[in-house]
């Protein structure tokens, strides 16, 4: 269960340094990571990874500055946040990838392998471009 203090979050895309990947994906969509909004002026980073996940706090006052200095950024927000429960159940261990994971942090009902899928569902759900830096 989300924790219910969550109440805004950013979906942010790029592109991915694994030239593999590269071969599959659409510039700038290679990979997706998710940021969610306390009530305390923080936000929790949690970037899926090959090898598990990294999470990390970044407070308000430095998230315009991480922003910023990722390359080749996209970010989608929706400052109507409300997320309960899981809405979907983990995708299969063989087919796990950053989009399915941030689709069931976040309660999207798709789970999306790549990340131009994840993106696009999610303008459909209205939520809204904040960040297209290329």
């Amino acid at each position: 269960m989300m924790h219910p203090a969550f109440k805004h979050a950013l979906v942010l895309f790029h592109d991915s340094d694994n030239k593999w990947i590269k071969q599959f994906t659409k510039p700038g969509f290679g990979h997706c990571s998710v940021m969610l909004k306390s009530s305390e002026n923080w936000w929790l980073h949690v970037n899926p990874t090959f090898t598990g996940c990294e999470w990390y706090f970044i407070n308000d006052d430095g998230i315009n500055e991480f922003l910023t200095k990722a390359p080749n950024l996209t970010c989608l927000e929706n400052k109507k946040f409300v997320h309960n429960q899981c809405t979907v159940k983990p995708a299969l261990a063989g087919i796990r990838s950053c989009s399915t994971l941030v689709s069931y942090l976040i309660g999207n009902k798709k789970l999306r392998m790549w990340p131009w899928g994840l993106y696009s569902d999610l303008l459909e759900l209205n939520w809204r471009p904040i960040y297209e830096i290329h």
